[in-house]
């Protein structure tokens, strides 16, 4: 019993490190992804894009903001009966919002910056 709680710990420390690393690797791919409107010119932006969902302008510095929404199902796990070793576990439905905001900063026509915010960028 001790050697499966040790194995079972084991597992839960070493997915929580890997869920990081795929979330860091999965940012720096969308880093890399908009990096390559920079230097752009507006007009391919928003052909690229499409209209935006938003924008607004700034001592002479143009904001153009795209955002998207989506819910994703995931399994989630229930458990039925009295808390104890031989519980019923049975797995229901959940939902998760994914939600993404990229903001492209545009000087002169040019796409000189970006930032997103969100959890659902990719």
């Amino acid at each position: 019993m001790k050697r499966l709680l040790i194995c079972a710990m084991a597992v839960f420390l070493f997915s929580g490190c890997a869920t990081t690393s795929i979330n860091k690797e999965a940012k720096n791919r969308y880093k890399e992804k908009m990096d390559l409107f920079l230097g752009e010119d507006e007009s391919f932006l928003v052909r690229w894009w499409g209209p935006p969902d938003r924008e607004y302008e700034l001592d002479g510095v143009k904001y153009l903001r795209y955002s998207s929404s989506r819910t994703v199902p995931y399994p989630m796990p229930l458990q039925i009966g009295v808390p104890s070793y031989n519980r019923f576990v049975m797995y229901g439905a959940g939902a998760a919002s994914m939600n993404c905001d990229n903001t492209f900063e545009i000087q002169r026509g040019i796409v000189v910056a970006w930032r997103f915010k969100g959890n659902g960028c990719r």
